[in-house]
C-alpha cells in the first residue's frame, strides 16, 4: 500500500508538471482542504510547485486566488485541455520554511533550547542555514510568508522557545 501511494504521488507530479509546461487546467478530485474542512473538486491552473514536490501552488479558479495543495490530500488529478484562463491573477509565491505561502517575507528570530533545535532540524531541515550555536542554547533567524507555520511550532514548544523578534508574533 505505502508504495503504491508514492507510485500514486509521482503519478501526480508528472500530470502537474506536463499541465504547468502546457499551461492548461487539471481538476484536483476529492481535495481534502485543511482550511474549509470539507473535500470537493478544485479546478486549477498549476503554476509551480513547492518544496520537496510535496505541493503545487496553483490558482483556485472558484477563488481565483493562488493556493497551495497538498499532494498528499489530493484524490486524482484530471487533465484537462483547457488553456489557462486567469494566467494574469498568476502569483508566484513561495513556500517558507515551515510550509506556508505568501508574498512577502517576514524575518523571525528564535531563542532554541537544544530539545526544540533538534526538533527544528528534523521537522524542517530547510531551516538548518538559518540557526547557529549562541553561548546558552541556538537561535534561529530566517524568513516566514506568515506566521502560521511558524506558531504552530512554537506552540507545540512553549517551554523550549523564546520569540525574540519580531514583536508582532509574540
Amino acid at each position: 500500500p505505502r508504495l503504491f501511494f508514492f507510485f500514486l504521488l509521482g503519478r501526480f507530479v508528472d500530470l502537474l508538471a506536463e499541465s504547468i509546461r502546457n499551461k492548461t487546467q487539471v481538476i484536483l478530485k476529492s481535495y481534502h482542504s485543511a482550511n474549509s474542512n470539507e473535500i470537493r473538486d478544485r479546478l486549477v491552473e498549476p503554476i509551480h510547485f513547492g518544496d520537496n514536490y510535496q505541493s503545487v501552488v496553483a490558482l483556485d479558479t472558484q477563488d481565483t486566488i493562488c493556493k497551495q495543495f497538498k499532494l498528499d490530500r489530493i484524490g486524482e488529478v484530471i487533465e484537462l485541455k483547457k488553456t489557462f484562463e486567469f494566467e494574469t491573477l498568476h502569483q508566484k509565491n513561495q513556500t517558507d520554511i515551515f510550509g506556508m505561502t505568501g508574498d512577502s517575507d517576514t524575518w523571525v528570530t528564535l531563542h532554541l533550547t537544544l530539545r526544540s533545535y533538534l526538533l527544528l532540524r528534523e521537522e524542517f531541515p530547510i531551516s538548518i542555514p538559518y540557526t547557529e550555536k549562541t553561548d546558552d542554547g541556538y537561535q534561529f533567524h530566517g524568513p516566514v510568508s506568515n506566521f502560521e507555520g511558524v506558531s504552530r511550532f512554537i506552540l507545540g514548544l512553549l517551554d523550549e522557545i523564546k520569540i525574540i523578534n519580531p514583536a508582532g508574533l509574540k
